[in-house]
């Protein structure tokens, strides 16, 4: 990997060829990470004790991603040497930055990924007090997804929200720089390259197929919930409740959500428009709440499918393991590392879908 480190203003201080090791991490629908490791050297700028500063940021030339250093550790040692080790997140951590100042009531007709936009522009691109503006920052291409909501939101951190929502409706999110050196919000969507569709090419990973080692399957039941009782704003009797879930007997999970900070703005939301507010707020934490089923595996890099070639993060694959045990799942976060054992990279697979 080449690694180029960019200044605050995103302008390249220098280029980092030799290091220990680097582990960079990718996620579809949460910020990714870093953990880079480097001999270190005294020079003033071409150093790397130079060169590594708080606050920079590094890219790479065959990656979109890109990530701020945050934590910095310096080590000196008469028998291992000089080492420094920095680590951070990816730049949407920026987002964490801003919480959503006023309240943000979704439009009549208004899709996710419209409301989703404009909560960024509101509070991070075009705020009105302008000390709230995180430069460079802009949005980029609308996907034109069709999904809509019924949404209240007041003070919740924004990257919270960004996350919860794509999370919900199985986007993903990220912020990339473009040739202006703009930083650009785009929310996209994986390729289905699993057998259920015949449009792309299939993409599997398989004991069978040699390409897919190391694999660990979980299956986590122990939060599991699936009816909800949401409840408004009132005091007593006349509180406001939804109730959202239909299952029954020993398969009957249920979930109290307090929903109080959803408000009717004293009538000036109707009743049913209200209803469907709870509804949402009871389907987000149903949504959290929901058995999971995840399969990590070590890919064989070297006679299998090309990462970023022939799939990428956010893709539907399908994956069967040496039990059979099969589905079709999205790749939610590739894991690259890089040091004196070689290149690997892990894929962590989200949800199943059989």
């Amino acid at each position: 990997m080449k690694l180029f480190i960019l200044n605050k203003d995103f302008e390249i201080e220098g280029m980092l060829e030799e290091y220990n090791s680097v582990e960079w991490v990718r996620r579809y629908d949460e910020p990714g990470d870093f953990v880079l490791s480097a001999v270190a050297t005294t020079e003033e700028i071409t150093g790397t004790v130079g060169l590594l500063k708080e606050d920079y940021y590094i890219a790479r030339e065959d990656d979109e991603m890109i990530v701020q250093i945050e934590k910095k550790n310096l080590t000196t040692s008469a028998e291992q040497g000089n080492n420094i080790t920095v680590s951070g997140r990816s730049i949407e951590k920026v987002l964490g930055q801003r919480i959503v100042w006023t309240q943000t009531n979704t439009k009549a007709s208004e899709t996710v990924e419209d409301f989703i936009r404009r909560l960024i522009d509101e509070n991070a691109i075009n705020p009105t007090d302008p000390k709230r503006k995180i430069p460079k920052l802009t949005l980029g291409e609308r996907m034109g997804f069709l999904e809509k909501l019924e949404k209240q939101i007041t003070g919740d951190n924004l990257l919270e929200v960004v996350q919860e929502l794509c999370k919900t409706y199985g986007y993903g999110f990220k912020i990339t720089m473009n040739d202006s050196g703009l930083l650009e919000f785009v929310l996209y969507k994986g390729v289905d390259r699993s057998y259920k569709q015949s449009e792309n090419p299939y993409i599997v990973f398989s004991s069978e197929f040699d390409n897919l080692i190391n694999t660990e399957y979980e299956y986590d039941k122990t939060n599991h919930r699936n009816v909800a009782l949401i409840g408004g704003e009132g005091e007593g009797k006349d509180r406001k409740y939804q109730t959202i879930g239909e299952s029954e007997g020993m398969e009957r999970y249920e979930l109290f959500v307090d929903a109080k900070d959803v408000s009717s703005n004293n009538g000036e939301i109707t009743q049913p428009e209200y209803n469907k507010l709870l509804v949402e707020k009871g389907m987000e934490k149903l949504a959290e709440s929901a058995t999971t089923e995840n399969y990590e595996g070590e890919i064989e890099t070297e006679n299998t499918y090309v990462y970023k070639e022939d799939y990428n993060i956010g893709d539907i694959v399908k994956v069967e393991n040496e039990y059979k045990m099969q589905a079709s799942t999205r790749v939610t976060e590739i894991i690259e590392s890089d040091n004196e054992n070689g290149y690997r990279a892990v894929p962590t697979f989200g949800t199943w879908e059989v």
